[in-house]
């Protein structure tokens, strides 16, 4: 019987492979070898899958634990580890008893409701109309920029 992890071995595991990999799997979806989008579906369940293993504790751990073994800095497959205990520090700054820190965010949270609330208010301007502030500048309704996508729910 195959092993879990076998799987993720056959998945490209250089930049060059992973290349290759996109190009073969066009040309397929192309030539009607799969449905495309069972094939998408299938990816997206894989893309969530592969972030949760890597989100998972035990196995980040067992990772790390893994890479100490070859010191701070070393290369696998042509690729760069960098072993750090400090990868990406956070503060939390409400600790600090700053007043002055604590006044901006104040001052910021105020801003940011003021911004979000005229947003509303320009999203609501219809389109070729003609609306004046309060100094007499016209004002437009903002653009609207989207892409064509799929929202895929996994249930």
């Amino acid at each position: 019987m195959e092993k879990t992890t076998s799987i993720i071995k056959s998945l490209p595991s250089t930049k060059a492979q992973m290349t290759l990999f996109i190009t073969k799997v066009s040309e397929e979806l192309k030539s009607g070898y799969q449905n495309p989008l069972d094939f998408y579906l299938q990816a997206k369940y894989a893309s969530e899958t592969l972030k949760k293993v890597l989100e998972d504790k035990d196995i980040r751990d067992l990772a790390i634990t893994e890479a100490k073994k070859y010191g701070k800095t070393f290369e696998s497959n042509g690729n760069k580890i960098e072993y750090s205990e400090n990868l990406s520090p956070k503060y939390d700054f409400t600790v600090c008893g700053d007043r002055v820190w604590e006044e901006l965010q104040a001052q910021l949270s105020t801003l940011q409701e003021k911004i979000k609330e005229r947003e509303t208010f320009l999203k609501a301007i219809p389109a070729n109309s003609t609306i004046m502030d309060e100094d007499g500048v016209q004002l437009s309704p903002p653009l609207k920029k989207s892409s064509e996508g799929l929202r895929i729910t996994i249930k």
